[in-house]
């Protein structure tokens, strides 16, 4: 009878544990493991108004305290750079796209020879939302997982550019999984890292 007593403890404590600080736990457990589940195409980039959008996938250049922490120009002589806390990271070649808002739009590529890797991955467990309530139209999430979404940007000479998004996606018991809201990211830009980008824009 004590057995299953201290057994049936051990359970509620973690029941409860896992509804109260499962998000935490989930976002833990993401810095060892996450899953992979989406490499873009790289060919096409687009930035409209300081914002990127790869393979598809919108998403600006603001943190979670809804700060720009980086900006991205197009110089005279086309070429696209990205700054952030001083330092500058050469991206490639562009051209201005004629934007019916007046708002600064180019694409651009890559230079030849760089190594370019855009990743979408997601947590492997997701953590109830049985607090969660949506007082519009009473229709909320029973749980939740993390997407990541990682930029590579590797140059020859050894300069390299990192940048990670996070969001969160999440899981209606009448439509399922729903796209994460990758057009304005829940969390933001969390990570921005420049090395070695001493590079000029010519």
């Amino acid at each position: 009878m004590r057995y299953l007593l201290i057994c049936g403890l051990l359970f509620a404590i973690a029941l409860v544990t896992w509804l109260l600080a499962g998000k935490r736990l989930v976002s833990v457990l993401d810095r060892l493991t996450l899953v992979g589940v989406d490499h873009p195409d790289m060919k096409r980039v687009i930035s409209e108004g300081g914002d990127l959008e790869l393979g598809g996938k919108h998403l600006d250049l603001m943190d979670p305290a809804f700060a720009r922490v980086a900006e991205i120009s197009l110089s005279s002589s086309g070429r696209v750079v990205l700054e952030s806390g001083g330092r500058r990271f050469p991206l490639g070649p562009g051209h201005s796209i004629p934007h019916i808002g007046g708002v600064p739009k180019f694409e651009f590529t890559q230079d030849p020879g760089d190594e370019v890797l855009f990743t979408v991955e997601q947590s492997r467990l997701a953590w109830p939302t049985p607090f969660e309530t949506n007082f519009m139209t009473g229709y909320s999430p029973s749980r939740k997982r993390n997407v990541y979404l990682r930029l590579r940007w590797i140059k020859p000479s050894g300069a390299k550019l990192e940048l990670l998004w996070k969001t969160e996606q999440s899981y209606y018991q009448r439509d399922g999984w729903l796209p994460p809201r990758i057009e304005r990211v829940t969390d933001g830009l969390i990570h921005i890292n420049i090395r070695d980008s001493g590079t000029r824009d010519p």
